[in-house]
């Protein structure tokens, strides 16, 4: 049922996804990917109080069962739902438990990014690319923390990398044209003063 729940979110069909997931919860009461799969469907289809519900309820049973791993493909949720602090101690125990948990890892550099971190965002989407290479996100993400660190230049060879991989990631179109920008405005810059 998760699986099929998988395939039909994949295909963008949340109300059918989330029915599977219901379904896989209620044959699986103890198991928490059913509800935080239910916990994405709920999100994808806009519904981000029934997100967070089944959030909560999966966090419950993951407190429960002294496991957390499992939350990695869900991470991005916490910190959507969760205070910064409360969500950051999560990820850390999901790494702790899994540290090849690549999406927790990226999504660890989002949230330290928004929480004014900068370089440990940058370490953290550094941690996710040396697990996996080709994960696109991951380049964006340290594109952004390279540009708030005031690394234009390295920021614009990583949005670079992350279209190349998936040329419809937005923040990294906006990671390229801010490197581009304030790029240029050093060039100006450097072309104004006197000789």
């Amino acid at each position: 049922l998760c699986a099929l729940g998988n395939a039909q979110l994949r295909r963008g069909e949340a109300r059918a996804a989330l029915a599977s997931f219901r379904s896989a919860h209620a044959g699986a009461p103890e198991e928490a990917i059913p509800l935080l799969n239910a916990a994405l469907a709920a999100r994808d289809r806009g519904d981000g109080k029934g997100a967070a519900a089944w959030l909560d309820q999966a966090l419950l049973r993951c407190r429960d069962r002294g496991r957390y791993a499992e939350v990695d493909p869900a991470s991005l949720l916490l910190i959507e739902h969760l205070p910064h602090p409360e969500a950051l101690d999560l990820m850390d125990r999901v790494l702790e438990e899994d540290p090849s948990a690549v999406m927790t890892w990226n999504n660890r550099a989002i949230l330290l990014r928004r929480s004014g971190r900068l370089q440990e965002a940058l370490e953290s989407a550094d941690r996710a690319l040396a697990i996996n290479p080709t994960y696109a996100k991951a380049w964006s993400n340290r594109a952004n923390a390279l540009i708030e660190l005031g690394r234009h230049a390295e920021a614009l060879a990583s949005a670079g990398r992350a279209l190349e991989l998936d040329p419809r990631l937005p923040g990294a179109y906006a990671a390229r044209g801010t490197a581009f920008a304030q790029l240029g405005r050093s060039l100006l810059a450097v072309q104004e003063v006197p000789l």
